[in-house]
């Protein structure tokens, strides 16, 4: 079973630009995880509304780490780009 995120951006990202940013994030060596990498999600996005599926589980019920890359790899390349969670969407 997984895990969904819903978030909604200040402004879209084309959906290789957001997939490049997360794949470079997930494979830093500064996103911690126990083997030093985020974990591998799905993206799928809808103009500025964006769903991440991964796997459940995990130490991190709130998934206040994942949040954290996610928003620091969008901001890397689109610092003007706000990420806003949305809870709850289906």
């Amino acid at each position: 079973m997984a895990d969904v995120l819903h978030a909604r951006l200040s402004d879209p990202i084309p959906f290789p630009e957001l997939s490049k940013a997360w794949e470079s994030e997930r494979t830093s060596s500064t996103s911690g995880g126990a083997d030093g990498m985020a974990p591998e999600i799905v993206i799928e996005t809808h103009d500025c509304d964006v769903e991440l599926r991964f796997p459940s589980g995990g130490k991190d019920p709130t998934h206040q780490k994942l949040k954290s890359f996610f928003e620091r790899a969008v901001q890397r390349d689109h610092p003007e780009v706000r990420v806003e969670w949305v809870n709850g969407k289906q």
